[in-house]
């Protein structure tokens, strides 16, 4: 009886969490799609975690968010990894796969942050699929990988990234792309508070090759800075100029 009790509870932080969360998306962002997009290979250490993507109305005109949705679950970090194995054939076609559960260690909590401790979103002008590959390479690198990329932003003040594919691997339509991951900025909204704790709200912000070399020099809120000044903020554009002047200053 009190393992059950137990577990009726973690249910129903679950779904408050849930609840929570599109409420703020749908009030910050935009309508809420009927919706999330599944990842295959995590359902066994992440269930009813996925991505959305919605008209950020709420945000500017002709405007897509991209987010993670379920970083800040109650059952997070994640107590279990999988090993997920792909046998291909020519032209990188899948072929068959294998999926093994294996338990680890998790990471410890920290009790004022819900889950993880954030959910990542991409801003862009235009629906597009790019942001969906650059948000799984990200959840993978978190519940995969245990990359703590809340304490990296936290410590650097801005992380930047070199060289993240996005694209289909299957059908041989890779790229790469450089990226800045920072506390959302105005007029973006910022976190806010779940009921299992606080959920931050960071933006993946596209950055050209001298601006990554720039922000690695310098810190990654500079190089926000001058985003801001020059107009692109936090939204993402894969074909602007620099905001960088020939001369970028101290």
């Amino acid at each position: 009886m009190a393992t059950a009790s137990l577990e009726t509870e973690a249910d129903d932080l679950w779904i408050r969490v849930c609840r929570a969360r599109a409420e703020y998306f749908k009030t910050h962002v935009g309508e809420m799609p009927r919706g999330i997009l599944t990842l295959a290979h995590l359902d066994g250490v992440w269930p009813w975690g996925g991505l959305l993507a919605l008209p950020a109305t709420k945000i500017g005109p002709e405007t897509w968010c991209y987010s993670t949705f379920g970083l800040t679950n109650s059952d997070l970090p994640a107590r279990a990894v999988g090993d997920f194995k792909v046998a291909r054939h020519r032209r990188s076609r899948v072929a068959r796969s294998a999926w093994r559960l294996r338990r680890r260690k998790p990471q410890l909590p920290n009790s004022a942050f819900a889950g993880y401790g954030y959910e990542v979103a991409i801003v862009v002008r235009e629906n597009v699929e790019w942001p969906i590959w650059l948000l799984r390479w990200i959840v993978d690198a978190e519940i995969i990988h245990e990359a703590r990329i809340l304490d990296l932003v936290r410590r650097s003040n801005g992380l930047t990234l070199r060289g993240v594919e996005v694209g289909d691997e299957d059908v041989l339509r890779t790229e790469s792309v450089n990226v800045l991951i920072a506390k959302a900025q105005p007029p973006l909204p910022s976190g806010t508070q779940l009921p299992n704790g606080r959920m931050e709200l960071l933006v993946a912000t596209i950055i050209t090759d001298d601006e990554a070399d720039w922000s690695e020099k310098k810190e990654g809120s500079r190089l926000l800075s001058r985003l801001r000044d020059a107009g692109p903020g936090q939204v993402s554009s894969r074909v602007r100029e620099s905001v960088l002047t020939p001369w970028a200053g101290p």
